[in-house]
């Protein structure tokens, strides 16, 4: 098992550096592990050289590209796009020495969304999804009929197609494609642990990246047992990565309240000592901590709680 942090968190080179300083300062014996980020340029990932062989995968895509990639298009264009923007991720991750690319697999439309999270929630206004799917108790989340509708499921199951050669053009490269989990935004797919289920059946050679934040998420909005989901994701055998962070999504008496913030574990409503207990047991796991920001402390505790072996 290894514990790594993403690239996500830093914005310069030296943020970096002074990350990987404070990290031996408060008793951290390897060298930090990383994973490459969707946020970087090309430019930027020319002067990460020094991290060679402490990076275990990267985010697709890397380097960064304006817009995501979308595996369930029916627009051919884009499909293309989506496939080089996966097998360049596969090289550069091989080229620092990883073995190992996470994927947020694709949307209910024929479009894609751009990176900018501000640019993203603009764009999903111009979806055309059909009507009726919102939930009534929070603006920009679909309810669980959403992905039971015919509509859904056509995308789901082109995606679930075209990850096929996806995977297959990855491992061409040296690197395992893991589809992760995303949250109950409208029209985003793989929102629940039946879908992995499922996946893991069609594609035996898929990886899956668990992220325990938009699984919390989905657990309020679709309403299932959080602990019994993440159990039921594992038990594919199919797991290979894990995003770990918190956030203060809850239920409310009238509805749910939901946030994809990214914060330390210690901080936010997941049940995170459960979360840790029962991934302990799976030594053959990458932890990988996506904050909004970094903390050293954190990370070495972290790393000494899993009992990571990061040489």
């Amino acid at each position: 098992m290894k514990t790594a942090i993403s690239l996500v968190s830093f914005s310069s080179i030296e943020g970096i550096k002074k990350f990987i300083e404070e990290c031996h300062s408060f008793g951290l014996v390897s060298h930090p592990v990383f994973e490459l980020s969707y946020i970087h340029d090309a430019s930027f990932l020319e002067k990460l050289s020094f991290l060679t062989g402490k990076i275990i995968s990267a985010h697709v895509s890397t380097p960064a590209k304006e817009y995501f990639p979308n595996l369930a298009s029916f627009d051919s264009s884009i499909l293309d796009s989506s496939l080089r923007m996966i097998r360049e991720s596969a090289m550069t991750c091989a080229k620092f020495g990883g073995n190992l690319i996470v994927l947020h697999a694709g949307y209910s439309s024929d479009l894609t969304l751009p990176v900018s999270s501000k640019k993203r929630l603009e764009g999903l206004k111009e979806l055309k999804i059909p009507p009726g799917y919102e939930s009534p108790y929070q603006e920009g989340i679909n309810t669980s009929e959403f992905l039971d509708s015919d509509f859904y499921r056509r995308f789901l199951l082109n995606a679930v197609k075209n990850l096929k050669e996806a995977s297959r053009q990855s491992l061409n490269e040296g690197c395992v494609l893991a589809v992760e989990n995303l949250n109950p935004r409208l029209s985003y797919l793989f929102q629940t642990p039946q879908e992995f289920t499922m996946l893991s059946e069609a594609i035996p050679e898929i990886g899956i990246c668990i992220d325990v934040g938009h699984l919390w998420l989905s657990s309020l909005a679709h309403d299932f047992d959080y602990i019994e989901g993440l159990k039921t994701i594992l038990k594919t055998g199919k797991v290979v990565s894990v995003h770990l962070h918190n956030n203060n999504s809850r239920l409310k008496s009238d509805g749910f309240k939901l946030a994809d913030e990214h914060l330390s574990t210690g901080d936010g409503n997941i049940p995170m000592r459960q979360v840790i207990q029962i991934l302990k047991d799976y030594s053959n796991l990458n932890i990988v901590m996506e904050l909004t920001k970094a903390n050293p402390w954190d990370y070495v505790q972290t790393v000494k709680l899993f009992g990571s072996d990061n040489k």
